[in-house]
């Protein structure tokens, strides 16, 4: 059984970048694939550049145990605030 995260010990995320639609094939034009969406743990997320030109991925680092990701994300709400200052019924 999977351990679930805490606040005190978080689980690293499962990003996905996907071409939907798309069946490579092994050589030619269909060898390329031009991913439009963007999974961060199973949901789909809206990107900078999901519906002009593809995903742009800015950067990948290999670390001893782990790949970190950057991407730019496109929010409809941002909150920063220490975890007592949250209030779910403010707009």
């Amino acid at each position: 059984m999977t351990e679930q995260p805490t606040p005190d010990k978080p689980r690293a995320s499962i990003i996905e970048i996907i071409a939907t639609g798309y069946k490579p094939t092994n050589d030619g034009p269909g060898s390329m694939i031009i991913p439009r969406e963007l999974r961060i743990n199973g949901v789909s997320v809206y990107s900078a550049n999901r519906d002009n030109g593809g995903i742009k991925v800015s950067d990948i680092r290999l670390g001893d145990d782990m790949v970190t990701v950057n991407v730019t994300l496109v929010a409809r709400k941002l909150v920063i605030a220490a975890d007592g200052d949250l209030d779910e019924e403010a707009p």
